[in-house]
């Protein structure tokens, strides 16, 4: 209670809202030929004095203004090949107006017209990062987008909002069921050049699932509009300590009633990243060093289509297919020293990891259109996901004394293998009403997961009998959603929003061991959300949000058998672990393309991961358990820079500080610090047309804790540059990350009364070279002045 007194009483103090009255004028705008919908129709509304309001239509025809008195108007429609029209009017209630613009007869030989959206758009309840126009993502596959992605952090594969915890992961408003590891493998399958914008919603709406305690990360692919075919292929090299190349193609085929499109990828090459770390026992310090080089190898797909069914309802279906084979070999060198930095033995293990990962997924799509103006409808999808992969590993270890003499008789060997499988079922409905001055949204959604664990562990060692364990692990989730959203405008400048989601989950986890075990664990949750947005004047506005969120354990954090990672690590699961609840809130002031925001979050019975090495065996458990409860507070400031022709600028700088308290005796009672982040990505562009452009980038972390950890601080420069030829079908790029090799980690953290520290470097530093070529229809053909490259996201999930 006394978080939730100290966060309103900084709204009050921050918010003083005033409330005026006003009317609305609609309306939908077709072509009078073919009953189509025109999109950014330039809509004019003159009052006297000179006073005049200026909207655009949106992709269904649809627009809308706010009238602030009874007045005569004058109304006007203007549309690029199309007659203009105009209308006297007296306004003194909410009215609707349909227009039907004609086309004109005499056209332009060649129409070329693009809408360039803003880098960053702050909307009540998300941020949206539109990546078309941001050259510093030349040659970059989805996972090194969204480490460029403003309130995003990517370490390793770990995808989080800054300073907080992971988040889920959806492309289209679908989410994706992927395992951690093969959820990055996915995203890294993906270029960036066929991402449209990437939603970041800390406070998402009730319309979408509550899972991922940091809100959720929604990433919209381009979709063409135009009728006809056209496409981008995609070269790309890269030069690490490795090397690398990628081919990507996009096709689209549009006729007036159905739209196709396509993409299909391929990959192959290497990396070689470099891994220590050291465990301060009180007799010895076992310091480690592992080169991993991990092949990238792999082949994606993904077809689908959209089908309009008649005027008012559509259909459309869609699948994706990753085979990703990243085998990894490498040597983990461990030596172990006595108090006087002698050595006392010496571990070379060789590592293989023959991993292998089969994703597949489908998504049908159904529209119905309850109204005229295409703003009511019935929105309904049915997905399946399926994920296979195969973990094989073995660890060849030689021992060694401290004169470096091999011990022969010491010689071990360990294999082991993990497959698992998961299916995923869900069918998702929503019903969205507006009206005049209110919308209402409600919606239901069943998932079904199935995950099956096929685990075997086998050790050898010369002198000592062998060793088979096996386990099998299945567990089954199920969940059932009821949401509801509504959101209302009252007088001139105040935007209410707020929704309910209600989630009913059953988990059943079954272990197939010795003792065969079974844990069930059934529970509901409700998830309330609540915006609040005031708009200051034309140009500030200041918005408020709650929203409660869970976060659900891993079906790898509930898997009990042991994984070795090395002779002397392995993971372990606890099938008992429960979710935990976390509570999100936020303010943010928005003025011309200043943003400041200032966040508070905090969690109970947190999940949280520990490694905890052993005195005698020399052995490090990492295992998992609801042992955090945790606190952060963040402010921010960003700012985007457009005025200036020649430069563009996205610049970032955040301040927080995290706690957290644990209730495990071998760990600190509590580990709590600041930490701050300064990104700063500016495009140059060299000529008047644009041609010739390039970027800098450059990203600051300081130190910081997470959970039990204390980070070390990097930076690092990108440069990128860019020529696209004056046809506008070819565009050659160049980038070179990480020029310094700064980009390194380090973190430290005391478990039983030991310190353990690791360090590592992820062979960021590359140079790349990326061709990239449009082909088939370039010009609009039908006079429909829309951005050629938009979007396809759907109402929610």
């Amino acid at each position: 209670m006394k978080r939730l007194i100290v966060f309103f009483t900084l709204v009050i103090l921050f918010f003083n809202a005033r409330l005026y009255a006003q009317y609305i004028l609609q309306g939908k705008i077709s072509d009078s030929l073919t009953n189509s919908a025109l999109e950014l129709v330039t809509i004019t509304l003159e009052a006297g004095k000179g006073e005049q309001q200026i909207a655009f239509s949106d992709s269904t025809g649809y627009y809308k203004l706010n009238i602030n008195e009874r007045n005569s108007y004058r109304l006007k429609f203007s549309f690029l090949n199309y007659g203009g029209k105009e209308l006297s009017l007296w306004v003194d209630g909410d009215t609707t107006i349909n227009i039907a613009m004609k086309r004109n007869t005499q056209l332009l030989n060649s129409v070329d017209i693009k809408g360039k959206k803003p880098i960053i758009e702050r909307k009540i309840d998300r941020l949206i990062f539109n990546v078309s126009n941001n050259i510093n993502t030349n040659g970059a596959d989805v996972m090194e987008l969204l480490s460029k992605t403003p309130q995003v952090k990517v370490d390793g594969n770990a995808i989080r909002i800054i300073g907080k915890e992971e988040v889920s992961i959806m492309i289209n408003n679908r989410p994706l069921q992927f395992s951690a590891d093969a959820l990055a493998n996915y995203l890294k399958s993906l270029p960036a050049e066929s991402v449209e914008s990437i939603e970041i919603m800390t406070t998402p709406p009730a319309m979408y699932n509550a899972q991922g305690s940091s809100g959720i990360i929604n990433i919209i692919l381009k979709r063409k509009k135009e009728l006809g075919y056209n496409g981008t292929l995609t070269l790309y090299a890269q030069k690490t300590r490795e090397q690398l190349a990628r081919s990507n193609i996009s096709l689209n085929y549009n006729k007036k009633n159905i739209r196709y499109f396509a993409i299909a990828g391929v990959a192959k090459g290497s990396r070689l990243d470099s891994y220590s770390g050291s465990i301060y026992y009180s007799d010895q310090t076992q310091v480690t060093k592992n080169d991993v080089k991990e092949l990238s190898q792999f082949a994606s797909g993904q077809f689908g289509f959209d089908a309009d069914l008649g005027k008012n309802s559509l259909v459309g279906a869609s699948i994706n297919i990753l085979y990703s084979y990243p085998y990894q070999t490498g040597n983990n060198y461990t030596t172990f020293l006595n108090k006087n930095k002698g050595i006392d033995s010496i571990s070379d293990q060789y590592i293989k990891n023959n991993i292998t990962y089969k994703t597949a997924s489908a998504n049908v799509h159904y529209e119905k259109f309850l109204d005229s103006l295409h703003k009511k409808q019935l929105t309904v999808d049915a997905d399946w996901t399926i994920d296979h992969s195969a973990l094989p590993r073995s660890i060849d270890n030689n021992l060694y004394d401290g004169e470096r003499h091999e011990l022969t008789d010491r010689y071990s060997q360990l294999t082991s293998n993990n497959f698992q499988s998961s299916k995923f079922y869900s069918l998702n409905a929503i019903v969205k009403l507006p009206a005049k001055k209110h919308d209402l949204s409600f919606g239901a959604k069943v998932n079904f997961i199935k995950n099956d664990n096929d685990v075997d562990l086998n050790t050898h060692q010369i002198g000592i009998d062998d060793f088979y364990s096996r386990n099998v692990f299945k567990l089954n989730e199920n969940t059932q959603a009821l949401f509801l959203n509504y959101s209302t405008t009252i007088g001139k400048r105040l935007t209410f929003q707020s929704g309910l989601r209600g989630e009913y989950t059953q988990t059943k986890g079954h272990s197939y061991n010795g003792s065969d075990t079974i844990n069930h664990n059934n529970y509901f949750n409700l998830f309330p959300t609540v915006y609040l947005q005031y708009k200051l004047n034309d140009k500030n506005q200041l918005t408020i949000d709650y929203g409660r969120r869970i976060n659900r354990p891993s079906f790898t954090f509930l898997n009990p058998f042991r994984r070795y990672l090395s002779q002397y690590q392995y993971l372990e699961g606890d099938p008992y672990l429960t979710p935990s609840i976390t509570n999100n809130f936020s303010i943010s002031e928005t003025c011309n393309n200043l943003n400041f925001s200032l966040s508070y979050s905090f969690s109970d019975d947190k999940i949280g991961v520990i490694g905890i090495p052993d005195e005698d065996t020399k052995i490090t458990a990492t295992k998992y358990a609801n042992f955090l409860s945790s606190q952060f507070v963040q402010a921010g400031v960003s700012y985007y820079q457009a005025n200036i022709k020649w430069l563009e600028s996205v610049n970032e700088v955040y301040v927080y500080y995290n706690s957290a308290r644990s209730s495990l005796s071998s760990t600190a009672a509590v580990t709590d610090g600041w930490g701050a982040i300064f990104r700063s990505n500016n495009t140059f562009y060299f000529n008047k047309d644009k041609t010739l452009a390039g970027g800098v980038e450059f990203n600051y972390q300081s130190k910081d804790v997470s959970d039990i950890e204390q980070n070390a601080g990097y930076y690092y420069f990108n440069i990128t540059g860019r020529y696209r030829f004056p046809n506008g079908k070819l565009q050659i790029g160049l980038n070179v990350n990480d020029i310094f090799r700064t980009r390194k980690f380090s973190s430290s953290y005391i478990a039983n009364g030991i310190l353990i520290t690791n360090s590592g470097y992820n062979d960021a530093r590359k140079v790349g070279l990326t061709m990239r070529y449009n082909f088939g229809n370039k010009k609009l053909k039908t006079g429909n002045a829309h951005s050629s490259e938009t979007n396809t996201g759907r109402a929610g999930s």
